[in-house]
């Protein structure tokens, strides 16, 4: 016999997503809030393996892996004895969520996707090597703001999605191009700078306005 639902775990992942856009602009503090109840999600879905906390666990662990992500500086270069030489040198900076993370994009870029090997890590980096070729590289947490990272070009750029920037509100009235209006759902977007919402307008209009916003 199926168990009964955790009403109360499975309410809190329904909280999360309907009153995210309340919680503490803070990434890191929406993250760990995130992982906690992600924790519940999974605690729920073990008593009962509902489709409803499925898709909540799916939909908590793409926030926490989209706002997870960090900002890698890599410098690559060639070899003479087994140690850095520096003939010739590529900088670049990737997103990833974890230096072995940031290692595979690296190496992806680079054109030798599954031949990197790992030689070390410290505090806040390491050093990978290509295998069959004489080539290392080393990657350590980045910053935009310091001191030459303009000499670090970001070659993956972090995704966003429409729909963490846009959510419904009231609806609102808009013409038919026949005398009279019909309401229609009206959606906000969100301004990352200040963390306030537009007004109501149409969800099409309300595309336009991200994606200018982005730069598209």
């Amino acid at each position: 016999m199926r168990r009964p639902v955790n009403t109360a775990c499975a309410g809190s992942v329904v909280w999360f997503r309907a009153k995210g856009d309340k919680m503490n602009n803070d990434q890191f503090a929406r993250v760990q809030q995130a992982r906690e109840h992600l924790a519940k999600a999974r605690a729920a879905f073990r008593q009962s393996p509902i489709p409803s906390l499925s898709r909540s666990i799916a939909q908590l662990q793409g926030f926490i892996r989209r706002n997870s992500v960090t900002r890698y500086h890599v410098e690559c270069t060639d070899t003479y004895g087994g140690e850095a030489n520096y003939c010739w040198v590529q900088r670049f900076a990737v997103n990833a969520c974890s230096f072995r993370g940031a290692a595979i994009v690296a190496a992806r870029h680079l054109g030798y996707s599954g031949r990197i090997r790992c030689e070390g890590t410290w505090g806040d980096g390491g050093r990978w090597d290509v295998q069959g070729a004489a080539i290392c590289f080393f990657i350590s947490w980045g910053d935009a703001s310091e001191p030459g990272a303009d000499q670090y070009p970001m070659i993956n750029p972090a995704p966003y999605r429409i729909a963490d920037y846009i959510r419904p509100g009231a609806r609102i009235e808009v013409g038919t191009g026949k005398p009279g209006y019909r309401r229609v759902q009206g959606w906000q977007v969100l301004n990352p700078e200040n963390g306030a919402w537009s007004a109501e307008m149409r969800r099409a209009d309300a595309v336009r306005m991200v994606r200018e916003m982005k730069g598209e």
